[in-house]
């Protein structure tokens, strides 16, 4: 027992360990929320110790943000939205997590973090294979049942909770499988990349989300236009050909024969957010509030209202709105302050993709309020630049 303790002490004692805790986090993250949820807070609670002396500190370094967490907590406690007060802790947990991110984050241990949740996407598509296999065959269907019914019973989650959540991580992860595929030189790496590319195509179609196939599209071209113009009209064009072909030929693929019963369930829901906003526009009714006012409007409930303008104004109204934009108006100015900048295009496609998936996917879902999703988000867009720079000089 003593020479495990020492031999842990000298482990520690050599490592950074708050790195260390990064790199579990990003592991965690891609099991069961049940399961990632209470490692994080545990991972957290450690930083937080560690950084004691200096938390107050730390609290600062939130500014904006920081703020916007307060206003949330304040408009959900007048709102009685107990939901958006437990939500608005979630992410000021969150966003401490990601300060302590910022202050550790090197080149290698980003370049890892890509690598962790590319190809930590491989046992999660096969096991959404196998989920879907071993239901259509025990239910007395054969491989193409999702194809053959449009009322389908089973769609891909593999550890997501939910169909758009997990297709929203498949999105993400072709995206860095792209991206690690043009930047390495390495054998193995490129094969795994198309690897990942193939399963995660085959697991978004499982997923039947009707909205990830044009948000792939859009993916796959913004991102190809950063690394490599010429090619960025090619694949403009294959997109264009195959979303015209599968307008002829909606059968193709799952759900896409019931796609106009989509728009109008999304139409109800989006009306029914809308008019939660009115209620009160000026600072909205808390975080989670179309859960806890569908019932002023309709009989139906649902998580949120199904489009990201929508949701952000009912829950925090105008002026929430406002901080949101002041918020990350610095980022923003930094990422396009370099957004033709040659030695590191490549990177910088990779982040702006990320930021155009997520608006985009917005449209139509609110699948980045999820911690899974959210988490692997900001781990990618919350680089700063000049570590990116790094990135770009190194073997990937």
């Amino acid at each position: 027992m003593g020479s495990s303790t020492k031999a842990l002490k000298q482990f520690l004692a050599e490592h950074d360990v708050m790195i260390l805790g990064i790199i579990a986090a990003a592991i965690a993250i891609l099991f069961p929320f049940f399961f990632g949820a209470p490692i994080l807070i545990v991972i957290l609670g450690s930083f937080i110790w560690l950084d004691r002396k200096q938390f107050k500190q730390t609290i600062a370094e939130l500014g904006w943000v920081g703020i916007f967490i307060v206003y949330s907590l304040i408009v959900s406690a007048i709102n009685r939205n107990l939901i958006g007060v437990l939500a608005t802790v979630a992410v000021a947990l969150i966003a401490l997590f990601f300060v302590y991110y910022r202050r550790k984050l090197n080149a290698e241990l980003y370049v890892l973090l890509l690598k962790i949740f590319c190809w930590g996407s491989i046992p999660l598509a096969i096991m959404a294979l196998y989920q879907y296999l071993n239901y259509a065959y025990t239910h007395g269907y054969d491989m193409f049942y999702i194809f053959k019914y449009h009322n389908i019973q089973t769609r891909a989650e593999a550890t997501f909770f939910n169909a758009n959540y997990y297709g929203l991580y498949c999105v993400f992860a072709i995206t860095i499988a792209i991206y690690l595929f043009k930047r390495s030189n390495f054998k193995h790496t490129k094969l795994m990349s198309l690897l990942v590319f193939l399963l995660n195509t085959v697991s978004i179609i499982l997923t039947a989300s009707r909205w990830l196939l044009p948000t792939i599209v859009v993916a796959i071209v913004w991102l190809v236009f950063f690394l490599n113009r010429k090619y960025a009209l090619i694949a403009m064009v294959v997109s264009a050909v195959g979303l015209v072909l599968l307008l002829f030929n909606p059968e193709i693929l799952p759900r896409l024969t019931t796609l106009a019963y989509a728009f109008e369930d999304r139409f109800i829901i989006w009306d029914t957010g809308w008019r939660i906003f009115l209620t009160n526009p000026l600072i909205g009714r808390g975080a989670m509030s179309y859960v806890n006012y569908y019932y002023l409007f309709v009989d139906e409930g649902k998580m949120h209202a199904h489009q990201l303008l929508i949701d952000t104004l009912a829950n925090f109204g105008l002026y929430g709105l406002m901080l949101i934009c002041v918020s990350f108006s610095g980022y923003l100015r930094e990422t396009l302050s370099v957004i033709n900048d040659r030695t590191i295009r490549s990177e910088i496609g990779l982040i702006t993709s990320f930021i155009v998936i997520v608006l985009f996917h917005g449209l139509m879902d609110m699948a980045i309020f999820w911690l899974q999703t959210g988490f692997i988000f900001l781990v990618v867009i919350l680089v700063p630049i000049s570590i990116l720079r790094k990135v770009a000089e190194i073997e990937i």
